[in-house]
């Protein structure tokens, strides 16, 4: 990764580099390096998954375990307990390894709730044209106990009118005829993304809603997401509603059939619609090349994070930088194997 966040110091207070503005930080990472197991115990409609991590995560004392659930049922109606991803947000719900980009988008990681630990009813039409899930999870985040009184519950209706629709992105897996996915998300109750830490009864409520839009044909490939938040503030003080949205939207084209894809993705994120200067956006190209599929690729995407004067992720932004709009640029390189 190269990465040069404008105007931005990470140097401790007293030393040479204090007050200067880093500039280009060059650095290597292992992302992600994970094993999972899969399979039915007994039956073919008892199923689990667990998935651990061997590198870092965001859990409680540590923890490794990122998918941890066992499903009982069949396709039109099954049941499934456990730690896993809220069904809420189609790029999050896509897996690491179907992503176009090297990440998820801006959008996503301001209101996707990503994994908690719950219950949830699911299913799928015959045809695998029609699916839903419905379900109740602590509201407290991956690998995370409750903590506090509420449960945020969470439901997803989504059409595939063409066929089956397959959750990767870029034009890899296009049908011949092609397919649609559409999809309608909500959330609600406790404050999964945001709200006031540290209440344990009567807590701040938050309501959100996720519109998904997903298209392959031959070598192209667009996603879209909408999102929209509320939170009703009354604890410990009331105050206004704060409303909030994002979005964003993707596509790609394979240049050379199965081999090489090129993608664009603009994002958006305003937190709150009443305060000013307060957005952030990305812009980003990628380019991948696939040897065998999303198994084993090559991703690079470049891009432009821009910061309005009061926007989120402006932290150890230099003093002259307080009322400025900034830019970070982002240079990104990854290889993924996956077997």
């Amino acid at each position: 990764v190269l990465d040069d966040k404008e105007q931005y110091d990470a140097d401790a207070k007293d030393t040479l580099g204090y007050g200067r503005q880093d500039g280009l930080t060059p650095s290597f990472d292992v992302a992600k390096v994970r094993l999972v197991l899969r399979g039915t115990v007994f039956r073919t409609w008892v199923r689990y998954n667990l998935m651990f991590e061997a590198g870092r995560t965001p859990g409680e004392s540590s923890s490794k375990i990122k998918d941890a659930y066992l499903e009982l049922g069949k396709e039109v109606l099954s049941i499934r307990a456990g730690q896993y991803k809220v069904p809420f947000g189609l790029q999050e719900l896509t897996a690491d390894t179907g992503q176009e980009f090297v990440d998820r988008s801006l959008a996503n990681a301001a209101f996707a709730p990503s994994r908690d630990t719950g219950v949830m009813l699911m299913g799928t039409g015959r045809a695998r044209k029609l699916g839903y899930a419905l379900g109740a999870f602590n509201g407290s985040g991956e690998s995370r106990v409750q903590n506090n009184r509420a449960l945020m519950w969470a439901a997803r209706l989504w059409a595939a009118p063409l066929g089956e629709h397959k959750l990767t992105e870029g034009a890899l897996e296009a049908p011949v005829k092609g397919s649609l996915h559409l999809g309608l998300a909500a959330r609600g109750c406790d404050a999964m993304k945001g709200g006031n830490p540290g209440i344990v009864q009567d807590i701040n409520r938050q309501l959100a809603l996720g519109l998904e839009l997903a298209w392959k044909w031959q070598r192209l490939f667009l996603t879209g997401e909408a999102f929209w938040q509320r939170d009703d503030v009354h604890n410990p003080a009331s105050g206004p509603h704060v409303e909030g949205y994002g979005w964003h939207l993707q596509g790609g084209y394979l240049v050379l059939p199965r081999r090489l894809e090129l993608g664009l993705r603009y994002a958006a994120v305003d937190p709150n619609r009443d305060v000013q200067d307060d957005r952030s956006t990305e812009l980003r190209g990628a380019a991948d090349y696939y040897w065998k599929g999303h198994n084993l690729k090559l991703q690079a995407d470049a891009g432009l994070l821009s910061y309005e004067p009061r926007a989120s992720g402006r932290s150890n932004r230099l003093a002259q930088a307080v009322d400025e709009k900034l830019q970070d640029f982002q240079l990104r390189l990854q290889l993924q194997l996956s077997f």
